[in-house]
């Protein structure tokens, strides 16, 4: 039962629950993510928006995304923010502003329908005769997201994109869910239901570590599971596994990424301080000591000290100091002889960026590994 902003969905009391949201254009992780599920016939899908804009294929995710949603049973989804921009900007920017927002973003589905649809390049003399030929074209298609909820709830969960305010499933609407407060850092869900949603990295979160995983919080109820695909450099797609047996809840995960894999060759142990890691810090940043591969920096707007890769560290024209990335590793990894890593960055000297297959992420020194 839904009645167009919220569904109402009642689940057996046992089953298995696939949450998966930020899949942004990547097919090709979405689907060997749901392989790695070992997804079946009766587990319930739940998707929590963000199927376009940012990866590489849009047009083929939404394609794949509707016929799941048509084709296969106990599949649900909801919308995120980003997949309001076919609507936003072919019916409501006005020609100037919708052809600056696909001048800076080139993997727009938008971009996408006009190439299947044979026109020319997308500029601000021919936008609006392009506007209106995708309107009619892919009007089926801009429906079919404009008209998911936003909510699905559950008797034990509520599954939302962004996040939800205490009253926000009293006459939620699209301004109410863009506005809505993340929960990643604080506050809990309206009613004493696990909260699920997307949107927001989890790696932001002081909770996360050095990891892009899913963070649970007992305490509040609340899971956020946007592994930063796309939008952070070291990000994963992340899918939260619920069994359920009765109000009995077991959580886990799997996650999908790009980074090629390489075996471990000698054991490393890894031997940490209390350095801290750079989250979203803004520059420029200061250098405290040196040490043979690494800088050890001061972020001043927030007093954090972290380790910074000398090969990361970079100057502008006015001498001050900033890092290739917003998000920087401090931490080293022990791993053990034989195990599989991600790769994360192998370009520098002394040491190598990777991932576990648990996805913890850190620094390890760069003979430890075969290339």
């Amino acid at each position: 039962m839904h009645n167009n902003n919220i569904n109402y969905l009642s689940l057996p009391e046992k089953c298995r629950l696939i949450c998966i949201s930020d899949i942004h254009g990547s097919i090709d992780l979405f689907k060997a993510l749901l392989e790695k599920c070992s997804i079946c016939d009766d587990d319930y899908l739940i998707l929590l928006g963000d199927y376009i804009e940012k990866g590489n294929d849009s047009y083929g995710t939404l394609e794949y995304i509707k016929s799941l949603y048509k084709n296969r049973k106990n599949t649900f989804l909801i919308k995120g923010n980003v997949d309001y921009a076919p609507h936003i900007i072919l019916n409501e920017y006005d020609e100037v502003k919708a052809a600056d927002y696909l001048f800076k973003r080139s993997k727009s589905i938008i971009h996408q329908w006009a190439q299947q649809s044979m026109l020319p390049e997308i500029n601000r003399e021919n936008i609006k005769d392009i506007r209106k030929i995708l309107v009619t074209r892919y009007i089926n298609d801009i429906d079919f997201i404009s008209n998911l909820p936003f909510v699905i709830t559950t008797s034990d969960f509520i599954f939302v994109h962004v996040g939800i305010n205490n009253d926000a499933l009293n006459g939620i609407d699209r301004k109410t869910f863009f506005n809505a407060s993340s929960l990643l850092f604080d506050g809990k869900g309206p009613d004493g239901r696990w909260v699920v949603f997307g949107h927001f990295p989890t790696f932001n979160s002081p909770l996360s570590g050095s990891s892009n995983n899913p963070i649970i919080s007992e305490e509040r109820k609340v899971i956020g599971i946007d592994g930063g695909n796309v939008l952070i450099e070291h990000g994963q797609l992340n899918a939260l596994i619920i069994n359920k047996s009765g109000h009995n809840l077991d959580f886990s995960y799997e996650f999908t990424n790009y980074f090629n894999t390489r075996t471990i060759l000698k054991t490393y142990e890894a031997e940490n301080d209390d350095l801290h890691i750079f989250k979203c810090v803004l520059p420029p940043y200061q250098i405290i000591r040196e040490e043979k591969y690494f800088y050890i920096c001061l972020a001043p707007d927030t007093g954090i000290t972290g380790r910074v890769k000398k090969e990361q560290l970079e100057r502008d024209n006015n001498g001050c100091y900033f890092t290739r990335y917003n998000n920087t590793i401090s931490n080293f990894l022990s791993v053990e002889k034989g195990e599989d890593v991600y790769i994360i960055v192998d370009d520098c000297e002394g040491y190598t960026l990777v991932k576990n297959m648990r996805g913890i992420i850190g620094w390890i020194k760069k003979d430890c590994i075969s290339f």
